[in-house]
């Protein structure tokens, strides 16, 4: 492993058990009585292009964000308007969901923090298990979002057990 001590691939490891740390005080929106879902129902169904699916709407999975309560309306990156959401996808749906009922971050992933993405902050769920922001899982790339690193070869970072999957998988000439 050239370049990469013993040390770094501790830092690395110990740094998968340390809590994402949210921003305090994060409460729903005052004065908004409708959850998560009747918003997106009302005012962002409407108005998208890539609206989803009867069965992508329908899917058990979303059933736990619906509900929640509302924490912040939807802000996208360089005033795109509403209409310029992608929401054919489960996991894109599932993304603006956990972006409208989520908890904003003190220190966001390399993506967000660059300025990239849809979404204008940097948002997880805290009592999911989800280990990506937003903006990764409404782009359909939750396994690269680093905002808790995942060690799944001994201390590799997700790109780079991506990048070597790939390799072992190409045909050798």
């Amino acid at each position: 492993m050239s370049g990469v001590t013993l040390e770094d691939l501790r830092r690395l490891k110990n740094s998968c058990n340390e809590p994402i740390t949210v921003l305090p005080n994060q409460k729903p929106l005052p004065n908004e009585h409708r959850n998560a879902w009747d918003y997106l129902v009302q005012e962002i169904l409407p108005v998208v292009k890539d609206a989803p699916e009867k069965s992508v709407m329908e899917h058990p999975g979303l059933g736990l964000l619906k509900t929640r309560p509302l924490k912040r309306y939807v802000e996208l990156r360089g005033n795109r308007p509403i209409s310029s959401l992608w929401l054919g996808k489960h996991c894109q749906l599932l993304g603006l969901l956990m972006y409208l009922t989520g908890d904003v971050v003190v220190k966001p992933c390399s993506y967000c923090a660059h300025g990239s993405g849809i979404f204008e902050k940097c948002v997880v769920l805290e009592d999911i298990d989800e280990r990506s922001c937003a903006t990764h899982l409404h782009n359909s790339h939750a396994v690269l979002c680093d905002i808790q690193p995942r060690t799944l070869f001994s201390g590799w970072s997700a790109r780079a057990n991506m990048e070597r999957g790939r390799r072992t998988q190409e045909p050798e000439e």
